[in-house]
């Protein structure tokens, strides 16, 4: 609800002021008159940004010996200074 709200108030200041104007293929919010792709990237991002790291950080524990496991994968050349 943030995110959509300040979408808006954001891009009808910014509308007004002249600083951007919309591509005439802009889907556009009729009451508002607002582009729709700004509209969601504001309103959809924080609420999956979110839940992605609630998810990863809550919910998805790493094994001890994760990095171990995961750096043996490379191949020595990749970490090699000298080269």
């Amino acid at each position: 609800m943030v995110g959509g709200t300040g979408a808006l108030i954001s891009e009808m200041i910014h509308l007004s002021q002249g600083d951007w104007a919309y591509n005439p293929t802009m889907p556009i919010i009729p009451r508002v008159n607002v582009g729709l792709s700004p509209f969601l990237q504001f309103a959809i991002l924080p609420l999956s940004i979110y839940w992605l790291s609630f998810y990863f950080l809550k919910v998805r524990t790493i094994p001890p010996n994760y990095f171990k496991i995961f750096l043996s994968k490379f191949p020595d050349a990749l970490f090699n200074k000298s080269i």
